[in-house]
């Protein structure tokens, strides 16, 4: 919402499309292949609606809901939204007599106002000055070699820690003053270090973007990736390292209203390097609590269910347990081999003597 002259609320947005939920079908193949069918096909917002809903009948009693949703209007906070919305939808139908809220529509007008003032000039130039002479490749070695333009596909690899097997890192972050996301953060660049063989590292750190509290009830895509730039050129200990990973996060994090787009753009990164420019790889810690569906009187579990994308040759995505422990996904291109290095990637990678091979000095703080 914003006013006009006259100070009357005015709405820029116009009413969203209506999306109708297909009827419910017998399933054929087992309750992922529908949705996984589903998943793969690209969705043209300029032909049809953005999101897409089914619901499959496997038995009297079990049904499966699928939802397709493009990414330009949804992210990790969206879809928590709309599962708290589905639920409260699902035990009252009827409209709900809160406050209107800002649109999406508000959010992109005060963008593009704020993007024209002299503090986003500002920020601008500090991103220009902290990623100066940057590599415009972090040169991981792959299974594949890479094609002129990046292949949004690829797979995923999960795995978890224990709450025992992160109580170092967290004792380790309490002591330097920062979050676990940042100690993952360290602790993943200490491993990109190892297998790229490169001291000046970028890596992509996705940020929520909803810096205002009137977005915290705003659907829509406000992700933004902020490109942390980070030395380990002095061989650092890993507290050292988490203390420059938690100033650069908190720096790239007042200047997060800036869209990666512009801050690409303002470096003139090449963009055919065969990968995505500036950032190749990103870690995209979740925000912690229920994402899930609650209906009353049903019992709602989630498939997991992979459209098999992959927007970075590396993405690390973290969320942190109710029980302290951590759920991560790691996800990858075709030039990349969930199975482990091929016998031809080890054959292209450089040979590292032990003197050069990169490494983290310990710190008995760490042990």
């Amino acid at each position: 919402m914003r006013r006009d002259e006259r100070s009357t609320p005015t709405k820029l947005s116009s009413s969203p499309a209506s999306t109708s939920l297909t009827s419910p079908r017998r399933a054929r193949g087992g309750p992922r292949r529908g949705p996984r069918r589903r998943g793969r096909p690209s969705l043209r917002p300029q032909r049809r609606s953005p999101l897409r809903a089914g619901l499959v009948r496997l038995a009297p009693d079990e049904r499966v809901l699928w939802l397709v949703l493009h990414h330009i209007v949804t992210d990790g906070w969206t879809d928590a939204f709309l599962m708290q919305e589905l639920g409260r939808l699902y035990d009252d139908s009827s409209t709900s007599d809160a406050p209107s809220a800002p649109t999406y529509a508000d959010y992109a007008a005060w963008q593009r106002r704020a993007q024209s003032g002299e503090r986003h000039a500002a920020a601008l130039a500090r991103w220009r000055a902290r990623l100066a002479g940057a590599p415009a490749l972090l040169a991981l070695p792959t299974d594949r070699p890479r094609g002129d333009a990046p292949a949004h596909r690829g797979a995923r690899v999960a795995f978890t820690a224990s709450p025992a097997a992160l109580a170092p890192l967290r004792r380790l972050a309490r002591a330097e003053g920062a979050t676990l996301s940042q100690a993952v953060l360290t602790v993943f660049a200490a491993v990109l270090r190892r297998f790229a063989d490169q001291d000046d590292l970028v890596i992509g750190l996705t940020a929520a973007a909803r810096g205002r509290v009137e977005l915290e009830a705003v659907a829509g895509f406000f992700v933004n990736t902020l490109p942390i730039r980070l030395d380990l050129a002095d061989d650092p200990t890993l507290p050292t390292l988490l203390a420059r990973v938690r100033d650069a996060v908190l720096a790239a994090h007042e200047d997060e209203d800036v869209p990666f787009e512009q801050i690409v753009r303002a470096l003139r990164s090449p963009g055919d390097i065969g990968g995505s420019p500036l950032v190749q790889v990103a870690f995209a810690p979740q925000p912690p609590g229920d994402v899930g569906l609650h209906l009353r009187g049903c019992a709602v579990r989630p498939l997991d269910v992979h459209a098999g994308g992959a927007i970075f040759d590396l993405t690390l995505l973290t969320r942190e347990t109710a029980e302290g422990g951590l759920e991560a996904f790691l996800s990858m291109p075709p030039i990349c081999s969930t199975a482990g290095a091929s016998s031809s990637s080890r054959e292209r990678s450089r040979p590292r003597s032990p003197a050069s091979t990169p490494r983290l000095r310990p710190s008995p703080r760490c042990r």
